[in-house]
């Protein structure tokens, strides 16, 4: 079987450093509150709506992008 190599193009310095600033500005801050919450709950109810008060949050700082495929030059033979 021949070996075939990929090239990990999306681990770029860029990338790492903008994930690095999203863990720190949007998703710790966003947890911390969600912890906090945690103790003064007294219902499934309670918890649903902090569930959904999270999921909101989160989507709304979610970057939604259409994935568009681009050839990197290393399809395999199966993809021509």
């Amino acid at each position: 079987m021949e070996e075939r190599k990929f090239k990990p193009t999306f681990a770029t310095q860029a990338n790492y450093q903008e994930l690095a600033r999203r863990l720190k500005e949007e998703i710790n801050p966003l947890l911390s509150s969600l912890t906090s919450q945690f103790s003064s709950l007294s219902s499934v109810s309670e918890l649903n709506t902090l569930t959904e008060t999270l999921l909101r949050q989160q989507l709304g700082i979610t970057n939604h992008q259409k994935f568009t495929g681009q050839k990197t030059g290393n399809q395999s033979l199966n993809a021509q």
